[in-house]
C-alpha cells in the first residue's frame, strides 16, 4: 500500500489534487479498517501508514482550499503519527500544517507548528532542509529579516547535504532535491522583498525541474514568482 501511494504522489503531479482525491480516500478507509483490527507488532504499521495517508489528504485539501478539510486530517495525521510513534511522519504532518497555515497567513501558529516539525533530529535531511527554508520564510514575512536571512544560509548549507540519488530519500519525501529547494529560496527572497532576484532563482529552478513537475499543481506558485520582475 506504501509503494501504491508513492505512485499516486507521482499521479498528483501530472494531473491535480482532484485527480487523485478519491483515490487517496479509498486508501483511507481500506488502511482504517486495517488499523482498527491490527493487534501486536503490526498495529504500529498500520497506523503509521494511516497517518500518512490523512497527511495527504490534508495537503490535497490546500489546492482545493477546502481549508476546514486540510486542518482535520493534519490535525488527525499528526495523532496518529504519534501513536505509531513515527518521527518522520509525525514532522511531516506538522510542517503540512504550518504551510497551511502560511497561506491563511496565520503566521503565529505556523511558526509554532514549524518550530515542532524541526524539533526531532531522526527525521531525513530533506524533511529537515524543508523545514529550515520554511521557518525562513515564515522568518521573512514576519518581518524578523536579518534572522530570515540567518536561517535562509543555514537552508542552503543543508541543500549541499542531501543525497546525489534522489532514490536515497524516503518514497514520501522524494520531491526534496535542489531544483525543489531553489523555489523555496525563491519564496524566501520574494518575503524579504528581493523581488528581481526570487524571479530569477525561481526561474532557474522552474528549469533544473523534472518536466512532469513544470506542469504540476504545486509549480503554479513558482511560475508566479518568474514574473516579479516583468
Amino acid at each position: 500500500m506504501a509503494d501504491v501511494l508513492a505512485s499516486v504522489r507521482r499521479l498528483e503531479d501530472a494531473t491535480s489534487a482532484a485527480d487523485v482525491l478519491s483515490t487517496v480516500q479509498a486508501q483511507r478507509s481500506m488502511v482504517t479498517r486495517l488499523a482498527d483490527n491490527a493487534r501486536g507488532d503490526v498495529r504500529p504499521d498500520a497506523v503509521g501508514l494511516l497517518s500518512e495517508l490523512e497527511q495527504y489528504l490534508g495537503w490535497l485539501s490546500i489546492p482545493l482550499e477546502r481549508w476546514d478539510d486540510s486542518k482535520r486530517h493534519l490535525d488527525r495525521a499528526s495523532v496518529l503519527a504519534l501513536e505509531a510513534d513515527d518521527p518522520e511522519r509525525l514532522a511531516m504532518a506538522l510542517s503540512f500544517s504550518a504551510y497551511r497555515n502560511l497561506r491563511r497567513n496565520d503566521l503565529r501558529s505556523a511558526e509554532a507548528l514549524n518550530a515542532a516539525a524541526g524539533r526531532d533530529d531522526r527525521v531525513n535531511i530533506g524533511l529537515r532542509t524543508y523545514t529550515e527554508f520554511q521557518r525562513a520564510e515564515l522568518l521573512a514575512r514576519d518581518g524578523v529579516k536579518r534572522e530570515a536571512v540567518k536561517v535562509l544560509s543555514d537552508a542552503d548549507r543543508l541543500v549541499n547535504r542531501l543525497p546525489e540519488d534522489s532514490d536515497e530519500l524516503p518514497a514520501s519525501s522524494y520531491w526534496y532535491v535542489p531544483s525543489f529547494f531553489e523555489g523555496q529560496r525563491a519564496f524566501v527572497l520574494h518575503a524579504l522583498g528581493d523581488d528581481k532576484q526570487a524571479a530569477r532563482v525561481a526561474r532557474d529552478a522552474i528549469a533544473a525541474m523534472p518536466t512532469s513537475w513544470r506542469e504540476s499543481e504545486w509549480a503554479e506558485r513558482r511560475l508566479k514568482l518568474t514574473e516579479l520582475d516583468g
